[in-house]
């Protein structure tokens, strides 16, 4: 890959079992793309973005093939999803998903998380119906937390305080060390999961506060040229919904995925702001530097007619996550090539990547 000449970087939003596509998507990065200088997530994003900065590059894809591989119905037996090629026919496809889905609600997942029983006790509440210890030692036996915390690669895990409604940010350039408990409560969306409390604070999901995590990046890039891949698992484009399902799905996206165009367009404003200050500081005489280029390619999950409803997000069946880490890598792909396009590019610029036809895209 040529040299890029600005800092690259790789955002990851949340969405739970759909992160087999960033999955996909970044192990084909480190197989062809040059090394990001810094990746941030929320949620399942930041799962995987931990993974991808704490194991050597040559390891990645590995490390990231065996975390979804684990989570899997593979592990059952292939009673549940036998494994299949990605494009192959799968007649029963509606059925199978269905019953992973209602699997992990009622057991849970293995390696991720499971039923907290007492949360339906009135006798001993819980603020979750799942408990995501079982995460725990799954990450530490994947991440080298020690090369994770190094600095060699920055990582930005974003979380929420359930109190006081704040975004929390944890950024390993600035010296914060992260830790299995930073990404599980990146991933506590509440009521599902219960939060977890580190320093004092209770920690939830990170999107509830903001599903892509831009925003760090973006303030960094009004002052250093920027280049930045975002997989978004919650799109934007859909379709109109025909259920009731449909219409829950469908909201659940447009409410994530709207915050992040909100973010963009916003810093957008600020950097041509920044620009017109600098042109007019230096037309009298003044020093002044305008701010540093930005590039941003926004990858959308391809939702399609085969993943209805929210049950897309418990779907964890083999044959599932396989074809959403093929899709990925083929995401990857057409992404790298709109990023490599936009290297050059000064003043701010933001573009969607649909690296899927159109016409296989259809409400979530």
């Amino acid at each position: 890959m040529p040299e890029l000449g600005r800092r690259f970087i790789v955002a990851l939003s949340g969405g739970m079992a759909l992160g087999a596509y960033q999955g996909g998507a970044l192990a084909r990065l480190c197989e062809t793309g040059p090394a990001p200088d810094g990746f941030a997530g929320a949620s399942v994003g930041a799962l995987n973005a931990a993974i991808a900065a704490g194991t050597p590059r040559e390891r990645t894809g590995e490390a990231l093939r065996s975390f979804w591989t684990s989570a899997s119905d593979v592990l059952l037996g292939g009673f549940l999803s036998p494994a299949a090629k990605p494009e192959a026919p799968d007649p029963f496809g509606e059925g199978r998903r269905a019953t992973s889905a209602l699997a992990s609600l009622m057991f849970g997942r293995p390696g991720m998380f499971r039923p907290q029983i007492s949360s339906l006790h009135w006798a001993r509440p819980q603020p979750g119906l799942y408990s995501l210890e079982p995460l725990r030692p799954r990450l530490e036996s994947l991440i080298d937390f020690d090369r994770l915390n190094s600095g060699e690669t920055q990582l930005v895990v974003t979380a929420s305080d359930v109190v006081t409604g704040e975004q929390v940010v944890f950024d390993t350039r600035r010296g914060d060390r992260i830790g299995p408990d930073h990404l599980m409560a990146s991933c506590a969306m509440l009521p599902i999961f219960a939060p977890i409390e580190i320093d004092g604070r209770l920690l939830g999901d990170g999107g509830l506060t903001g599903n892509m995590p831009l925003a760090p990046f973006l303030e960094v890039g009004l002052r250093e040229a920027l280049l930045a891949v975002a997989i978004d698992l919650m799109p934007l484009p859909g379709s109109r919904p025909r259920t009731m399902v449909e219409a829950a799905a469908r909201a659940a996206d447009v409410a994530f995925a709207s915050r992040t165009w909100s973010l963009i367009a916003a810093a957008r404003r600020e950097h041509e702001l920044m620009t017109r200050v600098a042109t007019l500081q230096r037309a009298q005489g003044e020093e002044a530097s305008p701010p540093g280029a930005a590039a941003i390619v926004m990858l959308d999950y391809p939702l399609g007619p085969s993943e209805p409803g929210l049950a897309k997000l418990f779907d964890y069946s083999a044959t599932t996550l396989e074809r959403r880490w093929s899709a990925g890598e083929r995401g990857m792909e057409a992404a790298l090539t709109a990023a490599m396009s936009l290297a050059d590019t000064d003043g701010f610029v933001a573009t969607r990547c649909d690296a899927e036809p159109r016409r296989e895209r259809a409400s979530a």
